[in-house]
């Protein structure tokens, strides 16, 4: 990543080694491919780094629709685990249903916690929230202080 853990990107030019240099795809606009990696990297690190998510777990992914959100699900479902969502859209869950999601719900619902444990069967071994803070308090699992945290359920 640039500008870590050294400063200086804040400029026209930056100079990096080849081997760091990849081609843009060409089915994405340059603010797209620029943003790639950053949502790509922060989902990652929340999710394999930081919450050690492995196959067969099932984790709750807030939010669904936002860049980070998006490639949350992306990683979790290539990693081979179970993923379920929350939006305050009926269409976005739709989408991340298209991409991968098992099940996801409104968090508009008032009951909306009980309805996705619900649905799941039982508790999410991860929580990758980056859209609601108390999302992890509701599922009664301990929230880290991060703006995109990843909680793990107790041993």
């Amino acid at each position: 990543m640039l500008g870590m853990p050294t400063e200086g990107t804040y400029a026209e030019f930056v100079r990096v080694p080849v081997a760091n240099v990849y081609p843009k795809p060409s089915h994405l606009s340059i603010e797209e491919a620029a943003a790639l990696p950053l949502a790509g990297v922060t989902a990652y690190r929340a999710l394999v780094s930081r919450a050690a998510l492995q196959a067969g777990e099932v984790v709750v992914i807030t939010g669904i629709g936002g860049g980070v959100a998006l490639a949350a699900l992306t990683i979790a479902v290539g990693l081979g685990a179970t993923a379920y969502v929350t939006s305050g859209s009926e269409k976005k869950i739709a989408m991340a249903n298209r991409y991968g999601a098992a099940g996801g719900v409104t968090y508009h619902a008032s009951d909306w916690s009980r309805t996705l444990i619900e649905i799941i069967g039982r508790r999410p071994d991860v929580i990758i929230d980056g859209a609601h803070p108390y999302c992890s308090a509701i599922l009664r699992y301990p929230l880290t202080t991060s703006t995109l945290a990843a909680s793990r359920a107790a041993s």
